[in-house]
């Protein structure tokens, strides 16, 4: 471990110089490249290795933020007036509105059919007199009239940014569909097969809190459950944001922690499976929360780390 420490600083370094110093990343390349070669010819190996990694920071950074040319926010200003694409992932279904991440694949604008690439955030609200409103389902291929825009810089007063939460996902552009006659299904694309089953456990765990506690509560037990909190009302998010306590929602190795010793015992104390065959039916579960919740980076971190301990 205290080998590798030097080597974590020297990526964050490279991911410092470009992110928060500001450099333009060639020059910050160059220039680490350069201090590289110079430790290489004074034969300080270790030194030219921390430069290298530095300048793979700063690369990493660069690509993370570099929006392509061709992405959906790219043409919030060229009259579009239809996406095209496909319901990349599960939906967020609030009372009111439905937060969709959508693929897409095209764009219409001015008559003609443009190639665009990205993922934006589309939110349908729930048309007056519906109350068993369904939106689009995981996977089908759409055609949606709607306008493109950038999401607003405005931070509300948790502390939450809309425009930021969203470009950590890749999304940079939003677009809002007031009526279902926006929506033309092109075609229902069967979704994965692994996904399917890691949403639908999803749903079933949220559902069967919601029906269990009272709605506040429910809020926060499914958050802290499912690494979210999306459902927080905004006095207990502000509440969460303020006392410096809005990690306990976000899933991570805790959560990898209760999997493994919950499920543990039971497969290997009560049902009297081989170890083996115990830590492999573990890391699946592990793998299936992991998709459950959404592959970000805390839990995909403490999923890689528990597997490798059960493997191991």
């Amino acid at each position: 471990m205290r080998p590798l420490f030097p080597v974590a600083i020297s990526f964050v370094v490279g991911i410092i110089l470009s992110g928060i110093i500001g450099l333009p990343w060639m020059v910050s390349v160059a220039a680490l490249i350069f201090g590289a070669c110079a430790s290489v010819v004074t034969k300080r190996p270790t030194v030219a290795l921390l430069f290298v990694v530095a300048a793979l920071g700063v690369v990493r950074y660069e690509l993370f933020t570099t929006i392509p040319p061709n992405d959906v926010s790219m043409f919030a200003r060229a009259g579009v007036s239809a996406v095209r694409g496909r319901i990349r992932s599960d939906i967020d279904q609030r009372e009111d509105k439905a937060f969709i991440p959508f693929d897409v694949s095209a764009i219409e604008t001015h008559g003609r059919l443009i190639p665009a690439t990205g993922t934006l955030m589309l939110t349908c609200y729930r048309p007056a007199g519906a109350p068993n409103w369904t939106p689009p389902a995981y996977g089908d291929v759409l055609r949606v009239k709607c306008r493109v825009s950038t999401p607003s810089e405005s931070t509300s007063d948790s502390g939450f940014s809309w425009k930021d939460y969203l470009a950590r996902q890749g999304m940079h552009a939003v677009a809002y569909v007031r009526d279902p006659e926006q929506i033309k299904t092109l075609r229902h694309s069967p979704p994965n097969p692994l996904m399917a089953l890691a949403l639908s456990a999803r749903q079933y765990i949220a559902t069967s809190i919601s029906q269990a506690m009272p709605e506040e509560e429910a809020s926060v037990v499914a958050g802290m459950a499912l690494g979210t909190y999306s459902n927080l009302p905004d006095r207990i998010l502000t509440n969460f944001t303020r006392t410096g306590t809005l990690h306990m929602l976000a899933a991570s190795g805790f959560n990898c922690a209760v999997i493994v010793a919950v499920f543990g015992f039971v497969l290997i104390k009560l049902l009297r499976r081989p170890k083996r065959v115990a830590n492999a039916i573990l890391m699946a579960l592990l793998i299936i929360y992991m998709l459950m919740v959404g592959a970000k980076p805390s839990i995909v971190r403490a999923t890689i780390m528990a597997a490798l301990l059960l493997f191991g």
